[in-house]
């Protein structure tokens, strides 16, 4: 898909607007787009742009436009009559007057035609009052840009002022409140950052930037001490929240355009009107108050988490996907007209007059047939006559690689290259006969059966005559003998028999695609013999057949390429034999083939959905877990960066692809993926970790289960980790979900935290294992020796508290929430999490209070303050999929809950009060409200916590564990020691009597709360 940005540097620009535009193309360049960026004069020298094409746009010259998706930020340019090639167009609002717009929507009957884009929540809301929907792309920041800042040591006091407009009289206010306050200051210096030269007289030490870079920008932060931001007009901004990114307090004039991140007074400073004594003043609080300098610093910090750069470009492309088709879903379209197609892949190397004969029956027996097939040839950098035929076939898909890189490495690039339902590998000194496809396409359809190979006939040892007229009278007599002649194993060649099953293939096989996610690729450290030996073990370790399929017949040629070959080639052939049969030894411990022989896993890699996160959910619990047991454990991002692998302990890795943006566009370019692929696998190396478990967190990961050999998969459905996210859970479902059911076809374990998600799995009810959330007891230690700290945003909160943790989004019951805070105006009512929705309908309601996202530990401080918490999530339609992890804490802490009716809440019993509907709801809230001493009380607190002791992790993941165990064996890794921090999980004393001291040091916890907050009162 092409999508280009056409951008008019007249609209809606000032500094950091064209970076932000830039970066986003970027990154939609980098998820596998085609993006060219378009401006009418030489500005794009003035930012980077690194993925993206860029070109200088002429209108009078005639240049055309050619786009799937044009994205523009002038209206009237959208409107072009002569933007004849041009799919779908979005108009990137950034105009402050859109007094105009609803004229042009109604004269051009835009509703439909334009999809409108803007990056500030202002503009939305403006569009919103004349009548024109418009989606929110939050501008953002590359944060890792930022965590590399490092600001010089200075002895004098820095300020960074961000002037864009035209009124040099505001500038010139501003300056002279930066000369008020450095009157108390000393060695006061100031950086300008602006879009144009300015002529003042000041006695200031002051350095002039024109329009600088991202780049010069931060220089200037690194002398600087504060923040000053002034925009020209009341649009968005990054200055301010680069400022917040790299620690500095900000001071922002009020505008509408700052609404969307700025605080006044928690993470910034806001001055209504522009006055001198007004700045000096508030450069002077920063200055001389350290707490308030900290503050700033800390709130600023936490508030810039929520624009990260790839919020931006996920936010964009999930728009993009539903204007137009993607290529993820024309490349499942393709594959559902190709479900009865076989790829017959052909590895050529050197071969002469071989691959002649081989394509040639091939056309005859196979191409002109009623069933669907594809020739796909890999030459592997052959240098004699043979290129040059196979480049001349037209009924071939041809790749010629340079190099020859193996036999193995080349069979998966002809089997990638391919879409159908089978795969056919066969050499190239191969012949086949009339009617042996059939037969195989047969057998290969029984679910047992993982690979179906034809009887093998090695002319040499049959001493056939390969002409094909003399072909069929010898078969004849070879099939007469046939019982009576023994079946002989070799590596090199093997005479296939017939029988039920065999025990290994080479020379030609047929497998199903869909296998590949549990089976595996060809291992590619094989450059030369033993491949087809070991992949077809691995089939038999998946419990499949390879069956033998006697009707199909195969000639095969393969000692008379060999008899050809010079002495030195000779020597080369037996190096890679013996290279191939030692790490085959090594990978199996065994050469023998008839004992079946088993491995172990030896790590665990798991893909996960969102970036690595301290939060002890069951992410974590995986990890910690399987460490403890001697497994080595390694956490892949579902983002991409420059970074490189973190250790977190012993054994425990965060690995992190290269690349920019998220990972699943990543995976659909087959060049991205191919890099990330061999980054990991080169770090699995290092890591000593050959036979790993995938453990699987998202279906987006499903393109690369193939590439990575493996032992074992557990699939974890998407409700088991969203909480109550569900938007994101029908995001997931809505896009992802072909890549779920291959997952789940081959997956060995399916893991779901949802009894109505269990219901919906039911076909594959053997694999499927209900394991709700869990809590860790060692993550209440600090809170049950009184280590608590009160959050600055609930400790000036009047009255008892109520507490909302989850995602609050369009499907969240708003109006409930508003009618829970209005008839209980003497609680505060208080949500924590993320918020992708406006919150308009929830404004003036002085008790109701959004702190946004918290890391763990902020989280459980605010849990622990809290009076009473609240679940608001009725089971009904998506909502049903989801598991309330969170409750298991909430009960942990001795909190009371008020919920809906639900039956993921059905296992924990009276602790907590269910209502059948929204009525209810309100009433039990008032009621729980007006008995709240009663619901502290220590008995309540203490059979809370006897209610939940059963769902610690630790209990639930040795279930899993056990579970895994009874299917394949986990190898015991004696170098992994477990850590102070890990041993603390497992207590020497009776898990049945932990609870008893517990229950106990909570409630001398709550005493100690309750006697701090009646004295702060």
């Amino acid at each position: 898909m092409k999508v280009v940005f056409w951008l008019d540097p007249k609209i809606g620009f000032d500094c950091t607007t064209p970076e932000v535009l830039a970066r986003i193309a970027d990154g939609l360049a980098s998820l596998g787009y085609e993006v060219e960026l378009l401006v009418e004069d030489q500005i794009l020298d003035d930012y980077k742009v690194e993925k993206a094409s860029r070109r200088v746009y002429y209108t009078q010259s005639g240049q055309q436009i050619v786009a799937d998706l044009l994205i523009c930020n002038s209206l009237n340019k959208l409107l072009r009559t002569d933007l004849q090639r041009v799919g779908g167009r979005m108009w990137l609002a950034l105009e402050e007057d859109v007094t105009e717009v609803a004229e042009i929507f109604e004269k051009y009957q835009l509703h439909d035609a334009v999809q409108v884009l803007t990056l500030a929540k202002e503009i939305k809301n403006k569009l919103q009052n004349i009548e024109i929907d418009s989606t929110l792309i939050q501008p953002g920041l590359k944060l890792e840009r930022f965590k590399s800042f490092s600001p010089k040591t200075k002895k004098s006091w820095g300020i960074t002022v961000s002037f864009f407009g035209s009124n040099q009289e505001v500038l010139s206010q501003v300056l002279q409140g930066v000369e008020m306050a450095s009157n108390s200051l000393n060695r006061l210096k100031v950086q300008l950052l602006t879009d144009r030269e300015y002529q003042f007289k000041t006695f200031l030490t002051m350095e002039t930037m024109i329009k600088p870079s991202q780049d010069e920008r931060i220089k200037a932060y690194e002398k600087s001490d504060i923040i000053i931001h002034i925009p020209g007009a009341e649009r968005f901004s990054l200055v301010p929240l680069e400022g917040m990114a790299v620690g500095l307090p900000v001071i922002l004039l009020d505008h509408p355009g700052i609404k969307q991140y700025a605080k006044n007074r928690e993470n910034s400073l806001i001055i209504k009107k522009i006055n001198p004594t007004d700045i000096a003043l508030s450069i002077l609080n920063i200055t001389k108050f350290g707490n308030i300098r900290q503050k700033l610093k800390s709130y600023g910090l936490q508030v810039v988490q929520n624009y990260d750069l790839s919020t931006s470009i996920k936010g964009l492309e999930s728009l993009i996907d539903q204007m137009i088709p993607t290529k993820d879903d024309l490349v499942h379209e393709s594959d559902n007209s190709e479900q009865e197609m076989v790829d017959i892949v052909v590895v050529n190397h050197n071969s002469g007059s071989g691959i002649k004969d081989c394509l040639a029956l091939l056309r005859k027996y196979t191409l002109n047939t009623s069933y669907s097939s594809r020739i796909i040839v890999v030459d592997n950098g052959s240098s004699d006559e043979s290129l040059g035929y196979l480049q001349k076939q037209e009924e071939i898909t041809l790749i010629a690689n340079q190099q020859n890189g193996g036999y193995a490495k080349a069979c998966n690039q002809g089997i990638l290259a391919g879409k159908g339902n089978y795969i056919l590998l066969l050499h190239s000194d191969s012949k086949v006969t009339e009617g042996w496809l059939v037969p195989l396409l047969k057998a290969i359809k029984d679910p047992k059966v993982g690979m179906a190979v034809p009887r093998i006939i090695t002319t040499v040892q049959e001493g056939l005559d390969t002409n094909e007229e003399n072909l069929s009278g010898e078969l004849e007599e070879i099939e007469a003998a046939e019982d009576s002649v023994e079946r002989n194993l070799h590596i090199a060649e093997t005479e296939q028999r017939a029988k039920d099953s065999v025990e290994f293939a080479v020379g030609c096989k047929m497998i199903k695609r869909k296998l590949l996610n549990q089976i595996g690729l060809l291992a590619e450290e094989f450059f030369l013999y033993c491949e087809e030996m070991d992949y077809s073990l691995r089939i038999k370790e998946k419990g499949y057949e390879i069956k033998d399929v006697p009707e199909s017949v195969v000639i095969h040629d393969c000692d008379q390429a060999w008899q050809k070959l010079s002495p030195e080639m000779q020597l080369q052939r037996d190096k890679y034999l013996n290279e191939s049969k030692k790490y085959f030894k090594e990978k199996w411990g065994t050469l023998d083939l008839v004992t079946s022989p088993t491995r172990e896993v030896d790590g665990i890699i798991l893909l996960s959905i969102n970036p690595w996160q301290r939060k002890a959910q069951r992410t974590e619990a995986v990890m910690d877990y399987f460490t403890r047991q001697g497994q080595k454990i390694v956490y892949v991002e579902p983002y991409c960066s420059a970074a490189i692998p973190i250790v977190l302990g012993q054994g425990q890795y965060i690995y992190t692809p290269k690349g920019s943006g998220t990972i699943y566009h990543n995976l659909q370019n087959s060049g991205s993926r191919t890099e990330m692929i061999d980054d990991l696998k080169g770090y699995l190396g290092e890591w000593e970790i050959k036979q790993p478990l995938l453990w699987i967190e998202v279906s987006w990961w499903e393109p690369v289960l193939k590439h990575v050999e493996h032992l074992y998969q557990i699939y974890v459905a998407p409700g088991t980790l969203l909480g109550d996210d569900i938007e994101t859970y029908q995001q997931l479902k809505a896009r992802y979900g072909s890549d779920e059911e291959s997952i789940l076809e081959t997956v060995d374990l399916i893991i779901t935290g949802s009894v109505k998600e269990k219901e919906d799995l039911k076909k594959y009810d053997e694999k499927v294992f209900y394991s709700p959330g869990g809590f860790y007891p060692t993550d209440l230690e600090r809170f049950l020796k009184g280590h608590y700290t009160v959050p600055d945003e609930l400790f000036y909160l009047p009255g008892p508290k109520v507490g909302i943790v989850g995602t609050f989004n369009r499907y969240f019951p708003h109006q409930l929430l508003r009618r829970l805070a209005i008839n209980n105006s003497d609680f505060s009512f208080v949500f924590i999490g993320e918020i992708t929705c406006d919150l308009k309908n929830l404004q003036g309601i002085s008790n109701l209070y959004f702190l946004g996202n918290k890391d763990w530990e902020s989280l459980l401080d605010c849990l622990y303050f809290f009076d009473m918490m609240l679940y608001p999530h009725q089971d009904k339609n998506f909502n049903s999929h989801l598991d309330p992890y969170m409750i298991n804490y909430y009960l942990a802490m001795g909190k009371p809950v008020v919920a809906f009716e639900h039956r993921e809440l059905e296992r924990f019993g009276s602790m907590i009060q269910l209502a059948k509907d929204e009525e209810e709801f309100v009433q039990l809230v008032s009621e729980a409200t007006n008995k709240l001493e009663k619901e502290k009380s220590a008995d309540k607190i203490k059979q809370r916590i006897h209610q939940i002791k059963g769902q610690s992790w630790e209990q639930k993941m040795d279930e899993i564990y056990d579970m895994i165990l009874a299917d394949v064996p986990l190898r015991q890794t004696s170098e992994i020691k477990i850590t102070e921090e890990l041993e603390m999980s497992e207590s020497t004393e009776d898990k049945g009597n932990i609870f008893a001291s517990l229950i106990k040091q909570i409630y001398e916890g709550y005493q100690r709360l309750f006697k701090g907050q009646r004295e702060k009162e």
